[in-house]
C-alpha cells in the first residue's frame, strides 16, 4: 500500500476551515454540511465578503 497521495479519501483541509468558518457566521449544521463540499470556494467567498467587504 502506497501512501503518496496527501488527503485520500479523507476530509481536506479547506473543507475543514470552511466548516469552521461557516459555524461562526451561521452556528448551523445544514450550513456546516453545505461548506463541507464546497471547502475552499467556501473560503474564499468568506475572505471577499467578509475580510475585504466585497459583496
Amino acid at each position: 500500500m502506497n501512501n503518496s497521495g496527501a488527503a485520500v479519501g479523507g476530509i481536506g483541509v479547506g473543507s475543514i476551515i470552511a466548516i469552521i468558518l461557516i459555524w461562526q457566521v451561521h452556528h448551523s449544521i445544514l450550513w456546516c454540511i453545505l461548506g463541507a463540499f464546497l471547502g475552499w470556494v467556501y473560503v474564499g467567498f468568506y475572505v471577499c465578503r467578509y475580510y475585504w467587504h466585497l459583496f
